[in-house]
């Protein structure tokens, strides 16, 4: 198996996430897929695995393996997507329009909604951000002098 067997799921996930910063992609892979292999993802955070992997993919160049894992992100997140995961939501469309542009024979329609799509989720948390009880204080305070 892996060095990680006995190691919590969530911190190899977080030592993913350096190696995919230092540009380990292979390590990163691997570390990713024997962290699946120990347990599920937590609770409104199951596409984080195929996300990582998608951006593990496209280090290494390989942007059709990079949009296989996207696309799978990008599925599981709008069947588990909650407002309290809206900004992890925002990171999967950017990358899935990114290597759209990047492998360049998309479909202009797919590329159309997933940016609306985008659009409408970023409306959503500035709304939200907006009714937060800090955002309001913020405003009155800086808005009455």
């Amino acid at each position: 198996m892996s060095y990680f067997k006995d190691v919590d799921t969530y911190v190899v996930i977080a030592k993913s996430s350096e190696l995919l910063d230092r540009g380990e992609y292979e390590k990163a892979i691997q570390s990713i897929n024997d962290a699946h292999a120990i347990s599920p993802p937590m609770e409104g955070l199951e596409s984080s695995a195929p996300m990582m992997l998608a951006k593990a993919y496209r280090g290494l160049g390989d942007i059709d393996r990079a949009l296989i894992e996207i696309k799978k992100a990008y599925d599981l997140d709008r069947k588990t997507r909650s407002e309290k995961y809206f900004g992890f939501a925002v990171f999967i469309l950017e990358e899935f329009i990114y290597l759209l542009e990047i492998k360049g024979n998309h479909d202009d329609e797919e590329l159309f909604l997933l940016r609306r799509e985008l659009s409408e989720i970023n409306a959503a948390l500035e709304i939200n951000k907006n009714k937060s009880i800090i955002s309001k204080f913020k405003n009155f305070l800086f808005s009455n002098k």
